[in-house]
């Protein structure tokens, strides 16, 4: 064998271990933030059968409203500059985002709150949910908590402090629980569903800003507003689409929930929560923990090996299949009696409504964490067009239901084979991103030799 001839080899055997070694160290942080997404989402569910015998279906649809607002006000309490933190290409202009983005989350809570105060009331009647009054003064404590997490959640992620981040997730449910019990079992009162979601949604942020905020010290004495406002103009996609796409993609999660509590009443918007409660917000949250390790990894392909990212998208569909598919098929069988024997007779419905979303679950939990790569790769319009489409979708779907008197079964039944008709389109959405990116690459390459 000539000496070329081995160095190529050496060279390919290096190559294969260098992959499989970046494997491994995709799959452990993906498990140490699933391992603590798991134990929180563990946490509430254990909870759920003794909060259903505490507070009604009517009690959780009020929350379940409660939360699809703050969901829709939160995805854009940053402008989404939040997403630009892990991408940044030096630690200072990761800190001046940073920065900026913490500003922005203050700004917008102030402006919620002042608008909350003049149309509350106009609120409250679209929503046709008059017993959310005595709850909504949560709304700026819980949006701001909320806001501040997540910005520095994707702090955390540019430094690979998964380990924290894990754990914060556990100290979230541990206090939304505690709370949620404590004041159902003494007083029975809905107003502890509301507070311990809010207590939840701020749990762990002290713990992050600590972590990220020791190590990032230097870099923010260097601030300054020129720097943010340059960092701002480098990084303009994520206000003017991302953001805007992400109001869409939230709503279009949301509106469901606000949709099914205006045209059918609290008792199965109850219904219709536990459901998300206990199997569509799991499998999110799994979703989002493989979503945030995705992005990391991916982010370092774009500048370094792009050529990766497509037999990382494919290894990742196989993985999010071979874990959701199993208790989706469970539910499919077996979802009245299983809802029924755990959570109480009143919610065996919601067992239903877990049948006919199974499949909408199930491709959500997949393709969800993939589409990130349309931001990554700097396909933010194409995530825009697929957002706004899945919005316009929701809406007509639950207008026709309105429109012909259709049973609140018939009406899930509808959204959850719409819903999974738009995710598979999503997926193949990204897919083409990857290989439109990898051919421009290849031009500009080409270009570059001449």
């Amino acid at each position: 064998m000539t000496k070329f001839k081995k160095n190529s080899l050496n060279s390919l055997l290096m190559g294969k271990f260098m992959l499989k070694i970046k494997d491994k160290s995709f799959i452990q942080n993906v498990f140490v933030l699933i391992r603590g997404t798991a134990i929180g989402q563990g946490i509430l569910i254990l909870a759920s059968p003794f909060l259903t015998r505490f507070y009604s279906p009517e009690d959780f649809g009020l929350l379940a409203v409660y939360v699809s607002i703050l969901s829709i006000l939160v995805v854009v309490a940053s402008l989404r500059y939040e997403l630009a933190i892990p991408i940044a290409k030096s630690n200072i202009t990761a800190s001046n985002l940073l920065v900026l983005s913490l500003s922005i989350v203050f700004g917008f809570t102030v402006l919620i709150t002042i608008l909350l105060i003049i149309f509350h009331e106009s609120l409250l009647d679209i929503l046709n949910a008059p017993s959310l009054e005595k709850y909504l003064w949560l709304l700026p404590i819980s949006l701001f908590g909320a806001g501040i997490y997540k910005v520095l959640n994707y702090a955390a992620i540019r430094k690979g402090k998964f380990k924290q981040i894990s754990k914060t997730k556990v100290n979230q449910s541990i206090g939304t629980v505690v709370i949620q019990f404590g004041i159902g079992m003494i007083f029975g009162n809905p107003i502890g569903l509301f507070i311990g979601d809010a207590i939840g949604r701020i749990s762990g942020s002290g713990t992050l800003f600590k972590s990220v905020i020791s190590e990032e010290k230097q870099n923010i004495k260097k601030c300054s507003l020129r720097a943010m406002k340059r960092a701002a103009i480098r990084y303009k996609k994520f206000p003017l689409i991302s953001s805007l796409s992400s109001l869409f993609n939230t709503a279009g999660l949301q509106l469901p929930q606000l949709l099914i509590m205006s045209f059918f009443g609290a008792h199965i918007a109850g219904l219709f929560s536990l459901v998300q409660r206990v199997i569509g917000f799991p499998m999110t949250m799994v979703g989002q923990s493989v979503s945030q390790v995705y992005l990391s990894e991916v982010s370092k392909m774009v500048n370094k090996s792009s050529k990766e990212i497509k037999p990382m998208f494919l290894r990742t569909s196989l993985r999010l299949l071979a874990i959701g598919i199993l208790p989706i098929l469970i539910l499919s069988f077996y979802g009245p009696s299983i809802f029924a024997l755990v959570f109480g007779d009143m919610w065996r419905e919601a067992g239903e409504y877990s049948k006919l979303l199974g499949l909408m679950f199930l491709l959500q939990f997949i393709v969800s964490p993939l589409s990130q790569t349309l931001n990554i790769l700097e396909y933010q319009s194409w995530q825009l067009i697929w957002d706004i489409s899945r919005f316009l979708t929701v809406i007509v779907v639950f207008l026709l239901s309105n429109v012909f008197h259709l049973a609140p079964t018939v009406s899930i039944f509808l959204y959850g084979i719409t819903m999974s008709i738009a995710y598979l389109a999503l997926y193949v959405l990204s897919y083409i991103a990857i290989i439109k990116f990898k051919s421009h690459e290849k031009s500009n390459k080409g270009l570059g030799m001449l």
